[in-house]
C-alpha cells in the first residue's frame, strides 16, 4: 500500500507542534501526546509491516490482533497475538500468546510470551472469541486495509463495541491517526 513513505507520515507527525489527532470512525480529535510522537518517530525505522508479520506468525500459529507499537523499554515492537491451538480450541484450553520483536533490522525475529496475567489473558480471550466469529483472518483484513488511502496500517484489534462486531483498523498518515472499522462477520467496511 505505502503509496505515502511511512518515514514522510512520520516526519510530519514529529514536525507539528501541537498536531491534532483525528480518530475518523469515533469523530473525536485531540492532541498528539509525546507516546504518539515517539511512536511515530520509531515507526520510520521500521523494515518489517504489519503485514508482514501476521503472515509470518500465520505460518504456525494463528493471529488474533496485531500491532506496530512502544515497548515497556520505549523502543518499536511488532506485537501479534495469537491463539496457539488455533480458533476451533475456547480459550481455557488454547495457548494464548504474544509474538513482539523489533521490526527494524532486515529479519523480524519475535520471541512468544505466553498470557498469564488477568488483562491480557481477558484481551486475547475477547479476540479469540471474535476471531472464531468470522471467515475473515487477519491477514485477510490487513491486505484489505492495506489498499485504503488513510495512510499506513499499524494496528487490527477485533473489538465488540456496544452489541457490534467490528475489526478496529488504525493507520498513520500525515500527524494523525485515522481509525476505521471493518464489520468482523463480513469484512465490509463500517
Amino acid at each position: 500500500m505505502r503509496s505515502i513513505p511511512f518515514a514522510s507520515l512520520c516526519l510530519a507527525a514529529v514536525c507539528a507542534v501541537p498536531s491534532p489527532v483525528v480518530l475518523a470512525a469515533s469523530g473525536e480529535v485531540g492532541e498528539i501526546k509525546d507516546d504518539d510522537l515517539a511512536l511515530c518517530k520509531a515507526i520510520t525505522k521500521a523494515k518489517a509491516s504489519l503485514s508482514d508479520g501476521i503472515r509470518q506468525i500465520a505460518k504456525t500459529e494463528t493471529p488474533i490482533s496485531a500491532k506496530l507499537e512502544r515497548d515497556d523499554r520505549g523502543e518499536l515492537s511488532l506485537s501479534v497475538y495469537t491463539a496457539g491451538k488455533g480458533l476451533g480450541v475456547d480459550a481455557e484450553a488454547n495457548v494464548l500468546r504474544e509474538w513482539a520483536g523489533a521490526p527494524e533490522g532486515g529479519r523480524w525475529t519475535p520471541r512468544a510470551e505466553t498470557f498469564k496475567d488477568p488483562g491480557h489473558v481477558a484481551r486475547a480471550s475477547e479476540q479469540l472469541t471474535l476471531m472464531a466469529l468470522t471467515s475473515k483472518t487477519l491477514g485477510e483484513i490487513a491486505a484489505k486495509a492495506e489498499k485504503e488511502p488513510l495512510g499506513s496500517l499499524f494496528s487490527i484489534t477485533p473489538v465488540l463495541t456496544g452489541r457490534r462486531a467490528t475489526f478496529e483498523v488504525r493507520y498513520l498518515d500525515k500527524g494523525r491517526i485515522n481509525e476505521v472499522r471493518y464489520d468482523l462477520l463480513t469484512g465490509g467496511k463500517m
